[in-house]
């Protein structure tokens, strides 16, 4: 059942860090985490931010209004197009697509994560995932895409070559001619913005 309005106003009063946690995953440098809360259930990897989000007997839902802004690029994109996602997580993107006909690829840097994503979060058996690095990917990537969707971050930051010229002349490659970029970002200051926003325009 979709959430009511009382039950999405809670969304507001969870405190990522705290729950029950159900697994943890975490090594030495990287907190990696499940945690729960009455009817929720999130991905944790450290700081102030939830990664993945759940309801536990409605997991095919979209709660987190970062995930809905990238599913917009499914609009304009053709039915039986091709779909890359860059930073699966806990499976937003695969659950919310799992029913249509897109040709979806997703791409996941962390083995645990994955493992996370198919045993606590209702990962679709059909996803078609990759085990790499999203740069590494994209540099040996010959499938032009319709639509590519980058989130990217670990923890409250992202990984230094999104910030590079030769991420987005990889993103340019891998693009079909009339193909989409829809990109998570949270730069840390006005000079990331500017610089990503250069690169993104070239």
């Amino acid at each position: 059942m979709p959430l009511n309005k009382e039950e999405y106003s809670g969304l507001n009063t969870l405190i990522p860090s705290s729950g029950k946690l159900i697994k943890d995953f975490s090594r030495a440098t990287k907190v990696i985490q499940v945690r729960e809360h009455e009817k929720f259930r999130w991905l944790y990897t450290g700081g102030l931010a939830i990664q993945s989000l759940i309801t536990i007997d409605n997991p095919a839902q979209v709660l987190l209004p970062v995930n809905k802004a990238l599913l917009l690029g499914a609009l304009w994109t053709s039915s039986s197009g091709h779909i890359l996602n860059l930073g699966m997580g806990g499976g937003t993107i695969e659950r919310a697509l799992m029913n249509s006909s897109f040709k979806l690829t997703s791409v996941e840097s962390e083995q645990a994560v994955i493992d996370i994503a198919q045993t606590y979060f209702a990962l679709p058996e059909q996803t078609n995932i990759v085990h790499a690095c999203a740069l590494n990917f994209l540099s040996q990537n010959t499938q032009k895409q319709d639509l590519i969707i980058a989130d990217l971050f670990q923890s409250e930051t992202m990984p230094a070559f999104v910030y590079s010229a030769n991420f987005y002349q990889e993103l340019r490659n891998s693009l079909s001619e009339n193909g989409t970029v829809m990109i998570n970002m949270y730069p840390k200051n006005n000079e990331d913005m500017h610089q990503a926003v250069q690169r993104e325009s070239k």
